[in-house]
């Protein structure tokens, strides 16, 4: 993260604040797909250096994760327990199995003219 320390910050208490709502959304992997699907989306316009449709990606993920938690807070019962992840070793061989690895080289930038 270039070591901008306040991105690093926020980054976290982001992830740590997501992680609840992503252990409830998926522990069931019914939305699994639909994520991975998403996330995929994302990735191929970062790769296609297109920032714009990486944008609308990112965006439409946000907006349809959190209408996904809102259903799925609106299911549960007040006060029930929340839902138990699948053990690490299988989460794990899940998200190998599911999420497509990064591009091993970034895309290629167009040179800047004096």
């Amino acid at each position: 993260m270039a070591g901008n320390r306040k991105l690093i910050a926020l980054y976290r208490r982001l992830v740590n604040e997501l992680s609840l709502f992503r252990r409830a959304n998926l522990a069931d992997g019914q939305q699994i797909p639909v994520s991975v699907s998403e996330h995929r989306a994302i990735l191929k316009a970062i790769a296609a250096g297109d920032g714009e449709a990486a944008s609308r990606a990112l965006r439409d993920h946000v907006l349809d994760s959190k209408a996904r938690t809102l259903r799925k807070q609106s299911d549960t019962p007040l006060g029930a327990a929340p839902p138990r992840l699948a053990p690490p070793a299988v989460r794990s061989a899940r998200r190998s199995a599911a999420v497509p690895t990064a591009p091993t080289t970034a895309p290629a930038r167009k040179a800047k003219h004096a």
